[in-house]
């Protein structure tokens, strides 16, 4: 059995192990719910890094000396170069991992097997998708324009929340922006503030066009939530690589090429916004079929890579 466990504050890891556990891959144990050593797998993967770590680490190792024990890395190089603190982490790992008091080293992103994939039992293998039923494109005015991020650099929050609102201030009347991130305090923005699991839910589908433009992502399952239900969501070269949206016309209404430019956005916005129903309708169920075979083949991928790591 897989265990998997997590610091709560880690939202992107959190979500690569309760997808895989979704999938029956493995068991999520909350860092603060470790009560029982029993209750924790022969193979055990630890996300991202924490100092808290350490104690569970040596007194699994002092329990059974055979147990398989590793890390998850989530972020790109550009993520973990952006996020202070990230880089001290990652080479703590690496050096646990050469000194061998870890097992193994998983890597969402394959970027990192050109510098580290000489390092054996370190690899790559993809996040785990979930499947969302597709949404019933009904098209009412106002429209919803959704920004669902946190204001972290990576997301490119700033320049996504101008566009927004340039857009929203350019078409009065025919849209409604909302953003659950308070920080951007941006005329025609609709601040929801914190949404619980039920009222995030509604909200994605409630949205008509979303927008997650990030400069950088190991995944991006913010982007994912949307797409996959089949609502047209601007994204970023780094997302259309992560997401495999290679689809010509997908590629030329979605993907964002200058993340910095509020014009290129603005066109974008402005392009999909003005699609007649029957235009959107197929529009949504192209998105949806695209990332449901991106899902399957996805998921494929990252179980036989766990088969050939022996991690099960």
């Amino acid at each position: 059995m897989i265990t998997t466990i997590a610091h709560s504050g880690m939202p992107g890891v959190q979500s690569v192990f309760k997808n895989m556990e979704a999938l029956g891959m493995s068991e999520n144990l909350p860092l603060d719910q470790i009560n029982n050593i029993k209750d924790i797998g022969n193979v055990v993967i630890f996300g991202a890094f924490d100092q808290s770590y350490l104690p569970i680490i040596r007194m699994l190792r002092n329990h059974s000396p055979l147990r398989n024990i590793g890390f998850l890395w989530t972020s790109s190089p550009t993520e973990t170069e952006l996020q202070p603190g990230e880089i001290n982490f990652l080479n703590y790992i690496l050096r646990m991992k050469i000194q061998e008091q870890i097992d193994f080293l998983w890597f969402l992103k394959p970027d990192y097997l050109e510098m580290y994939g000489g390092i054996h039992d370190v690899f790559c293998a993809p996040a785990p998708c979930l499947e969302y039923n597709f949404r019933n494109p009904l098209r009412v005015e106002p429209k919803q324009l959704s920004l669902f991020m946190p204001a972290t650099l990576k997301k490119n929050a700033f320049a996504q929340h101008l566009a927004a609102s340039a857009f929203a201030l350019n078409n009065p009347g025919k849209v409604i922006v909302k953003s659950n991130n308070g920080a951007y305090k941006l005329p025609g923005i609709i601040s929801t503030g914190w949404m619980s699991d039920e009222m995030y839910e509604k909200e994605l589908n409630f949205t008509d066009i979303a927008m997650h433009v990030s400069l950088a992502e190991s995944f991006a399952y913010g982007a994912y939530k949307f797409l996959a239900r089949g609502t047209p969501c601007l994204i970023s070269p780094s997302i259309q690589r992560n997401l495999e949206v290679y689809n010509s016309r997908l590629e030329n209404l979605l993907v964002v090429r200058d993340s910095d430019s509020l014009r290129e956005m603005g066109i974008k916005l402005h392009n999909l916004f003005n699609f007649s129903h029957e235009d959107y309708k197929v529009l949504c169920q192209l998105i949806f079929d695209e990332m449901s075979a991106f899902r399957k083949c996805n998921n494929q991928r990252l179980k036989k890579v766990f088969e050939e790591q022996n991690l099960r």
